[in-house]
């Protein structure tokens, strides 16, 4: 067991995370199984020498072991791990959410709350010392495909691509 992604993955978590991700676990957004949140207690309970069917046995009780669906169950939490983790990483990059909003604005057509989304963008970059602020600064080094536009331009470019 000590040697699954997953078990690795749950003892890897900070103190914060784990109460995180119990709140992840149990938010219907994110997941609709009731299972999941006593699986990753027991995954954080057991030591390194814990196996899958001493785990299987704290969740089903005399219910028989069955790897095919302890292996789904873990799936399932990995697949849930690995979301928890892009969640917290993309919610860490506000100018990249700022630009998901834009976009969203620009899809339902409200273009007054994309404009004030679109100022909010440009005035964060401009101050940002990131690479990408050569587009706004007129820089001529490259920065991707958008790198010779002008900012709004990019901007809009950016909130109609996958349309």
């Amino acid at each position: 067991m000590k040697n699954t992604t997953v078990y690795r993955l749950v003892h890897s978590f900070s103190q914060a995370e784990i109460r995180e991700f119990r709140k992840f676990l149990v938010s219907p957004v994110f997941n609709q199984r009731d299972d999941m949140l006593e699986l990753f207690d027991r995954l954080l309970a057991i030591g390194e020498d814990g196996d899958k069917r001493s785990v299987w046995r704290s969740l089903h009780g005399k219910l028989p072991y069955s790897d095919q669906k302890m292996r789904l169950l873990m799936s399932y939490l990995h697949r849930l791990l690995e979301q928890y983790l892009v969640w917290k990483e993309r919610s860490m990059e506000e100018i990249e959410n700022r630009i998901s909003l834009a976009i969203a604005y620009r899809r339902r057509g409200m273009q007054d709350a994309f404009t004030r989304v679109q100022r909010n963008i440009e005035n964060r970059w401009r101050n940002s010392p990131c690479a990408i602020c050569s587009i706004t600064n007129g820089n001529s080094g490259s920065v991707g495909k958008f790198s010779n536009l002008p900012f709004k331009t990019t901007l809009l470019m950016l909130a109609c691509y996958g349309n």
